[in-house]
């Protein structure tokens, strides 16, 4: 999901603050990542956990800077071929295997599953939500941060 945080992106941004522009959005980029981690994405992994989604799906969500004021929070539990954030988030539907062998995954316990065919995941939309909340969050905290930071 991308993300930009700039005084475009702040509603009271300008009102609150008599800095040049640029200078609060230096001040944005500068702290970008802490604001993010601090702010967006505590909001996602309680939606996350609240949503009863499994561990490594909390734990995967992170934020990558990419640009100045620019960078995307994913989430980075499972891998290309087995993209299990992206299931868990979007949801699947009912499958079986793809050939005469059984599914096989590991349990809570660590215990080895098999099965022939399984029932579908939900769709949770969990980060879509969590950042929409965090986003919310971040809009309400991001002036007052700023306003102590240039003080």
């Amino acid at each position: 999901m991308a993300l930009t945080l700039d005084t475009n992106s702040m509603d009271s941004a300008d009102d609150i603050l008599n800095s040049g522009v640029n200078q609060v959005n230096q001040i944005l980029d500068e702290n970008m990542i802490f604001l993010i981690n601090s702010i967006m994405i505590p909001e996602i992994r309680a939606v996350a956990m609240a949503s009863n989604v499994p561990d490594g799906f909390v734990t995967g969500i992170k934020f990558i800077k990419t640009g100045d004021n620019e960078g995307e929070i994913i989430n980075t539990w499972g891998t290309k071929e087995l993209p299990l954030a992206k299931w868990f988030n979007y949801g699947t539907r009912d499958h079986g295997s793809l050939g005469n062998w059984p599914l096989h995954w590991k349990g809570k316990g660590g215990e080895d599953i098999y099965a022939m065919y399984v029932r579908g995941v939900p769709k949770t939309l969990v980060m879509e939500t969590g950042i929409q909340i965090g986003t919310q969050k971040l809009r309400e905290q991001v002036p007052t941060f700023v306003e102590t930071y240039l003080q």
